[in-house]
């Protein structure tokens, strides 16, 4: 029990000691900061106050070390060593000493105790002693002589230090003590003691991209402000601009490498700064290579210094960039960014395949400037447009199953096909398609025919059709696509509605073409009062020209409209929906086609309407009336032109529908005679073959009034009783297939077949019949004409030589004047035979009537210039006149011929069908026996003066001979279809050589001519046997049936589409932006 009050005695000690010490490290700490603070200012104001050299702050700083290092011992680490036993304290004794002072009630006691446990020769009773005395402390607790509170009144003693940072910190000379403490830090290191200015670096940055300029800004704050500045660069000194006080500037220019410079002024010198050159990434060539499609024809190319383009679309483009200082391209689009792929140290590539215009960015970097260079460029990709197509057509006014579709088809880059797609609106889910030829250039033009009647389409009668046309391109990017026309919807006409309609078109065409003959007569007698009007003034006025203007005016639009109107006769003659098996029919067509195309020509008039309006622009008289003159007579000529194309066209009409009923009676004689065999004999199918009957002969009552009309009507067959018959026997049978007497009706239907039969046959013949009278009355017609020709040719040269050998005061020289009047008459008369047999004889050509008319110009002017005593000019008209006669005899001449050998070769009136013509040797011996026949009459002394009789007989023969040479050679050149230079060579000869007929008679000169015309013959004959032509006299038969329906050429004047005028284009090798151009060109001609 003593022993455990010691123990507790001895704890209680060691725990008053720790504490001891603790309350020593916590006054140590406080005043370790004091001290060690007040020292540290201390050192610092000495720096700051004496700016020592590195030696004496060595010193000092390692007397700072020191006293602080001492302070830190002192203070802190021995009662730190104390508390943890490394270094001896207090011992039991001390401590007890220090507890016995603080505590009243210890005293020495505890200072006894210990000293006696100390105390080696331990007794009971000293362990009694022990024991009590420690017994008596044991509620003293030692740990409360120390008081930590007591420390608080050291801690006024870090306000010093506190206040002195406060007051330093407030006034702004913490700096100063921070320089201080670095320089009493770095002891060793030289320090100058501060300038009377600093400088400032205003500029912040001071990295610069290579080449570009660097404004330097620079400040000085201080006590002293400099009045100069400089900049030391390697060495070198430049001045800096004084901006203002304390203010200086430097303009740096085009930087392009790194260096250090410092600032000076006033012997103050700055820190040295450096300027940082970023390299510039950037692009040193740039080369665009444009891989084209290979559908669009063009050669691959290559751009050099831009981004720029227009190319088409699906075009493979690949960017080469060669670059500097650059470590990265970037392809920089809206929402994308692509790397260029870096091929080497400084170049870059990119391929892309572009489809749709683009605007990107090309960027450059490397490690110290990011997208440097932002170059904008902009890809315009031009689309594959869809193919062009531009369509006119006449299928809206197409009456006869015959329609023109013209048109331009177009593409930017080329076409691949066109078709014509057909649809019967009926089936509209089976289209149809035929293609059409077309080159694959990029502009085509196209001309297609659309006949309803051809097996290639295979219409169907009485159906409604839609058409169009649709053209694809060669798009070899997208595919090939297509455009489509316009739809045209077309209704395909039964035989019998196409007939009716032509047979419509065919009395508007006549009628209007009447209405304009009488707007045309109208027109004649305007032409006569003016001319009239001219004749009795002496002078020109103005109204006259204005008169004739309008006349020209009135003439040119009345031209246009007798030209349409005859064209539509030609179609409308060329449209039938039943073409005729008559050979003679057919015939007569061919040569009222050629009437009519022959009415056009004459009927243009354009040079004589020209010539109008010249002269009376000059204001020529004279000239005037002279050409008013040949211009009324050509007028009265044309006016019996359109009259007499007006009687053929009916006379043909009725004709040809003569010969159709003929044909028609036939094939319903054959289809009674098959009701009659058939055993599907019924009275509905014979009353279909009587309705048809009745038809026809409602056709034979309208033929028989258009006959009437005509202005000389022909004899039509008579077979009023066939006709009766017919009917007769139809009513019978459908009589007898009512009572249904099958056998008897039978017997009916037969014997009105074989009637039906006869009636056509013996209309058939009436025509055949009727054609061999009216051509032996022509040929008796043409033969009488033929004689007064030939009369008045002679009378006419007769009087010409009489007025050579008088003049104006000779006494018959009225007489004369007279005959010449009655010459006119005379050939008036002729001319009026000619014309009414031009009415029912379509072989006179246009030919004829130019003769006619320059015949009677001449007579005209002939009479004129003689009753003015203009002798010599009327003797010349006179020899023309007679030279256009004698050409008119040789012509009506040749005419007569062919008609008296067709004549001979037609048995009843039926035409044979084979004839013969010249061959080119049969013409190069004829030519040889006409050369002996001249020189025959040469040696005679046959020139002119010398027995004119027998002369103009001779040489009228010579001249026919020559011209049936001549008509013969131009079939043959006409038929090889070889022409050539020879050939049209030998015809002009021939044409000088009957014309010097005419004029000199015979001579050397015209046997001359002869000789030279034998020898270009032999060398055209050379000629064709060179190229294979065959030259042999070769028999013809004649097969045709069927003229093939023309129509009138689509107008494309304003299309540029006329058919003979199409450009056969070829795809030019152009840059995009020139075919544009090009195609704008196209686009805006059309």
């Amino acid at each position: 029990m003593a022993m455990d009050s010691v123990k507790q005695i001895q704890h209680k000690l060691k725990a008053f000691i720790v504490k001891y010490y603790i309350n020593a490290l916590i006054k140590g700490s406080i005043l370790f900061v004091v001290f060690g603070v007040l020292y540290l200012f201390f050192i610092l104001f000495i720096e700051y106050a004496l700016w020592l050299k590195p030696l004496a702050r060595t010193l000092l700083f390692f007397i700072f070390i020191s006293v602080e290092v001492g302070l830190l011992l002192f203070y802190i680490l021995f009662p730190c060593f104390k508390i943890l036993g490394l270094q001896k304290g207090l011992d039991s004794n001390q401590a007890s000493k220090l507890i016995g002072k603080h505590f009243n009630e210890v005293g020495d006691k505890l200072l006894n105790l210990v000293q006696l446990q100390q105390d080696k020769a331990q007794t009971e009773l000293l362990l009694a002693s022990i024991e009590q005395k420690a017994s008596g402390l044991l509620t003293v607790k030692f740990s409360n002589a120390i008081n930590f509170k007591q420390n608080i009144k050291f801690l006024k003693f870090l306000t010093l230090p506190i206040i002195m940072i406060i007051v330093i910190g407030l006034s702004g000379k913490l700096n100063p003590f921070k320089q201080s403490l670095n320089r009493v830090v770095n002891y060793q290191k030289p320090f100058s003691q501060p300038p009377p200015f600093k400088f400032k670096l205003e500029t912040a940055n001071l990295k610069i991209i290579e080449g570009q300029d660097l404004l330097l800004n620079v400040s000085t704050e201080g006590a002293v402000v400099p009045s100069q500045a400089e900049i030391i660069i390697d060495g070198q000194s430049f001045f800096l601009k004084n901006e203002d006080l304390s203010h200086f500037s430097f303009l740096f220019e085009n930087i392009l490498e790194s260096f250090n410079f410092y600032l000076k002024a006033n012997e103050v010198t700055s820190q040295d700064y450096q300027i940082e050159v970023l390299r510039k990434p950037i692009i040193t060539g740039f080369r665009m290579f444009l891989s084209y499609p290979k559908y669009v024809k063009q050669q691959d190319e290559i751009i050099n210094n831009t981004g720029n383009a227009t190319v088409p679309e699906g075009t493979i483009i690949t960017w080469e960039l060669n670059t500097a200082k650059t470590t990265k391209l970037a392809f920089v689009t809206q929402n994308t960014q692509e790397p260029f792929k870096n091929e080497n140290e400084n170049q870059f590539k990119l391929i892309k395949k572009l489809t749709a215009s683009l605007n990107y960015q090309i960027n450059t970097s490397n490690k110290q400037l990011k997208d440097f260079e932002k170059l904008g460029y902009g890809i315009v990709v031009v689309k594959d447009e869809f193919p062009k197509i531009s369509l006119t057509s006449d299928i809206d006014s197409a009456q006869f199953n015959m329609a023109q579709f013209a048109g331009q088809i177009s593409d930017d880059y080329g076409l691949s096909k066109l078709e014509f797609v057909y649809t019967n609106l009926a089936k509209p889910e089976w289209p149809l398609t035929i293609p059409i030829a077309i080159s694959n250039a990029s502009f085509n033009s196209f001309y297609y025919l659309l006949d309803t009647n051809s097996p290639d389409l295979n219409l169907i009668k009485g159906a409604h059709y839609q058409f169009y046309f649709k053209v694809y391109d060669n798009d070899g990017v997208n595919g090939s696509k297509f455009t489509k026309s316009k739809i045209f919807e077309f209704y395909n006409k039964t035989d019998i509605e196409t007939e009716s309609s032509l047979l419509q078109a065919q009395k508007q065409s006549i009628s209007l073409l009447q209405d304009e003959k009488v707007k045309s007569k109208k027109l004649d007698e305007s032409v006569k009062k003016i001319t009239d009007k001219l004749k009795s003034q002496s002078n020109f006025k103005w109204d006259d020209v204005q008169q004739i203007k309008d006349l020209i005016a009135r003439q040119k639009k009345e031209q246009e409209l007798i030209n349409n109107h005859i064209d539509n006769l030609k179609n409308n003659l060329n449209q039938d929906s039943k073409p005729s098996k008559n050979e003679a029919i057919n015939e007569k067509q061919e040569d009222l086609n050629k009437r009519l195309e022959e009415a056009q020509q004459l009927l243009k008039q354009e040079k004589d309407i020209e010539d109008l309006r010249k002269l009376s622009e000059k204001l020529d008289k004279d000239g005037l009336l002279n050409k008013l003159d040949k211009f009324n007579q050509q007028t009265k000529q044309n006016n019996r032109t359109i009259e007499r194309i007006l009687e053929l066209t009916k006379r043909f009409y009725i004709e040809k529908k003569l010969a159709n009923i003929s044909e028609d009676l036939k094939v319903l004689s054959k289809e009674q005679d098959s009701l009659a065999n058939s055993k599907d004999n019924n009275l509905s199918k014979q009353e279909a073959i009587e309705q048809k009957f009745d038809k026809l002969s409602e056709s034979l009552k309208k033929i028989d009034a258009d006959n009437k009309s005509l202005t000389k009507p022909m004899d039509l067959p008579k077979i009023q009783r066939e006709e009766f018959q017919v009917k007769e026997g139809l009513k019978d049978s459908k009589k007898q297939l009512q009572t249904k007497n099958q056998k008897e009706a039978v017997s009916k239907q037969k014997e009105t077949a074989t009637k039906m039969s006869q009636m056509g046959e013996k209309l058939q013949q009436s025509m055949e019949g009727m054609d061999g009278e009216m051509q032996q009355e022509n040929i008796l017609t043409l033969k009488t004409i033929l004689d007064n020709l030939i009369i008045f040719s002679l009378d006419q040269e007769t009087l010409m030589n009489d007025f050579k050998n008088i003049d104006d005061k000779h006494p018959d020289f009225s007489k004369k004047l007279r005959q010449q009047k009655v010459l006119k008459d005379y050939f008036e008369h002729v001319d009026d035979s000619i014309y009414n047999l031009s009415l029912r004889m379509p072989r006179l050509s246009v030919q004829i009537q130019n003769e006619i008319t320059d015949t009677h110009y001449n007579i005209n002017s002939a009479l004129k210039n003689l009753a003015e005593n203009n002798i010599p000019t009327g003797i010349s008209n006179q020899q023309y006149a007679m030279t256009s006669a004698n050409n008119l005899a040789l012509i009506l001449n040749q005419l007569l011929d062919q008609m008296q050998n067709e004549n001979q070769s037609m048995g009843k009136g039926k035409k044979g069908s084979e004839s013969q013509s010249f061959s080119l040797p049969d013409i190069i011996k004829k030519q040889s026996e006409l050369i002996k026949d001249v020189q025959d009459g040469t040696k005679k002394g046959l020139k002119p003066g010398n027995s004119k009789e027998s002369l103009s007989e001779a040489q009228y023969e010579i001249y026919k001979q020559q011209e049936a040479l001549k008509q013969a050679l131009n079939e043959i050149l006409k038929n090889s279809g070889e022409s050539g230079n020879q050939g049209e060579k030998a015809k002009k000869m021939m044409d000088d050589l009957q014309q010097q007929l005419l004029d000199k008679g015979f001579t050397n000169n015209v046997l001359q001519q002869m000789t030279d015309l034998q020898h270009e013959l032999l060398k055209l004959e050379t000629a064709q046997k060179k190229q294979g032509v065959d030259i042999k006299r070769e028999a013809i038969t004649n097969t045709k049936t069927f003229v093939k329906p023309t129509i009138k050429p689509l107008d494309f004047k304003d299309k540029n589409l006329n058919k003979p005028e199409i450009l056969n284009r070829k795809p030019l090798m152009l840059k995009l932006p020139y075919q544009k151009r090009v195609q704008q060109y196209f686009k805006d001609s059309i």
